[in-house]
């Protein structure tokens, strides 16, 4: 199944419909393999973000797009639920609607008028920390400013690293193994 899937790419596999409701449980163990990997993915991510992050949404679409070909599947077979017993079980359902807010002004505007802006509407002074601090330098060292305190800088160091040699004469001397002598051996005392 997953080579199969791998084949398609994102646009072509939502459009997909299985030829069985009983194919989606393969679906469901790939998905299941998916979250595993971008959990692991997500711990990783502490230390090497960028390319865990790429890794993590492409998961997370494929998973969307899986969602996708089950969802037809069903709609397909005109299933509610399907169960997997010691896999999983998928059930078809029609979320609420909701709202879009297309343009805040008009919508503020149309709840003032009706005096529903107040809990609703809030606004809130936001600092922006990067530009404040360029202020509070250049302010003579004298002057008091309310609000702030201090913190010394932290003492750090840098670490930089030789080259490495491309001799493969010192390779072959690390990655050889060594050897033993079975005949030593039995020399041994015990």
């Amino acid at each position: 199944m997953n080579d199969i899937i791998n084949e398609f790419d994102s646009k072509d596999l939502k459009s997909i419909e299985l030829t069985s409701v009983y194919e989606i449980e393969g679906l469901l163990v790939y998905m299941q393999d998916l979250t595993k990997k971008m959990e692991s993915l997500k711990e990783l991510k502490r230390f090497r973000a960028t390319i865990t992050d790429e890794r993590i949404n492409f998961y997370n679409s494929r998973i969307e797009d899986l969602r996708a070909v089950v969802l037809n599947t069903l709609k397909n077979f005109k299933e509610k639920t399907v169960e997997f017993p010691g896999t999983g079980k998928v059930t078809r359902r029609q979320s609420s609607a909701t709202w879009l807010i297309d343009n805040d002004e008009q919508l503020i505007e149309f709840l003032e008028k009706n005096q529903l802006a107040d809990d609703v509407v809030h606004v809130k002074k936001v600092i922006d920390k990067r530009k404040a601090m360029k202020v509070i330098k250049d302010l003579p060292k004298n002057e008091k400013v309310p609000g702030i305190s201090k913190v010394p800088g932290k003492e750090s160091i840098s670490i930089s690293y030789d080259k490495q040699d491309d001799d493969e004469s010192n390779i072959k001397e690390l990655s050889q193994k060594p050897t033993i002598n079975l005949d030593d051996l039995e020399s041994l005392e015990v």
